[in-house]
């Protein structure tokens, strides 16, 4: 049996919603993933007061990954939104995006 290596990455979103966001991501080698709440969210104490608030996520990566575009998804009422920040793709160097 063999295992593939993956990389751990860390993103934060912020929302201006009580809902807290679905993340994926669509990567050009592990495809689309879904990114999971850190249990560890370091913004829990300012989100309780804050405009925005901010979670984190982590997701495993492939580390031959090139790169990837992070995709937010927010269900409220009948809408679902969808943000792409600035219809960026980050790009993989080493261990880290940019």
């Amino acid at each position: 049996m063999t295992y593939a290596k993956t990389i751990l990455q860390t993103i934060v979103v912020g929302t201006d919603s009580d809902q807290i966001p679905s993340v994926i991501l669509r990567s050009s080698i592990s495809g689309v993933v879904s990114a999971q709440l850190a249990q560890n969210q370091q913004f829990l104490a300012q989100n309780d007061n804050a405009t925005i608030k901010k979670y984190v996520y982590i997701v495993s990566l492939s580390p031959q990954e090139k790169s990837f575009e992070v995709v937010a998804l927010l269900a409220e009422n009948n809408n679902v939104n969808t943000v792409r920040p600035d219809n960026r793709c980050y790009h993989m160097q080493g261990r880290h995006f940019i």
